[in-house]
């Protein structure tokens, strides 16, 4: 409920909760785990109610417990159908349920081969995907039984490293979208991550697929 009515638009709202043989609290009173549950309950309604094409979630399951983040994963799926969700966490529940891992190799101190055979069969998810920096990419793709290496691309001086891998993220996600082969998002994905790289500031430095297509021509 609205705590003052009178000013609906600078106002907090009051959320009252009554949790399975409890009585009605306010979500100030609950432990970490049960707000964490409530306010997952929450976005899950509203995303029900209006679906969005994609959501990010930064590990807001990260205080439930492996029962409730089975729940959280379960209810998920039933929203997949309109939403596509981006997660990122690191409960293995979670990570179990996912059909893509994306990942950097930055604390890979092994073989990052034997790295990538492990997740597979830990995890079991569809693709895995490692970035892998100045020293390219790598990629897990179940169908396929195999991993592929691409060496890193270069479509100018590189001046500013930060954003990188959110770059290399994103476009693989957008050409992945389309319905475009595993291997092929991840080229165009490490064209768009180098030309992000030759400029500094955060909105910067982006290109279209026009661009990124004549730049797969110089490599």
């Amino acid at each position: 409920q609205l705590e003052d009515e009178k000013d609906i638009l600078n106002c907090g709202i009051d959320i009252k909760v009554t949790l399975p043989g409890k009585t009605v609290k306010t979500i100030s009173l609950l432990s970490g785990g049960e707000k964490a549950f409530v306010a997952i309950a929450l976005y899950f309604a509203i995303l029900k109610v209006r679906p969005t094409p994609f959501c990010i979630l930064d590990e807001i399951e990260a205080a439930l417990d492996d029962v409730n983040v089975d729940k959280y994963i379960n209810y998920m799926r039933t929203l997949c159908n309109k939403t596509q969700f981006i997660v990122i966490t690191h409960r293995r529940g979670t990570m179990e349920a996912a059909d893509i891992l994306f990942l950097s190799d930055e604390s890979v101190w092994e073989d990052y081969h034997a790295f990538l055979w492990e997740l597979s069969r830990t995890y079991n998810p569809r693709i895995i995907v490692l970035g892998r920096g100045s020293k390219g990419a790598a990629m897990f793709v179940r169908d396929h039984d195999r991993i592929y290496d691409l060496e890193a691309v270069h479509v100018g001086e590189v001046v500013n490293t930060v954003g990188a891998g959110d770059a290399l993220f994103s476009a693989f996600v957008h050409f992945y979208a389309q319905g475009m082969e595993p291997l092929e998002c991840l080229k165009r994905a490490q064209i768009f991550a180098s030309a992000k790289i030759r400029v500094s500031g955060a909105s910067r430095g982006f290109v279209t697929e026009a661009e990124i297509e004549e730049m797969s021509q110089w490599n």
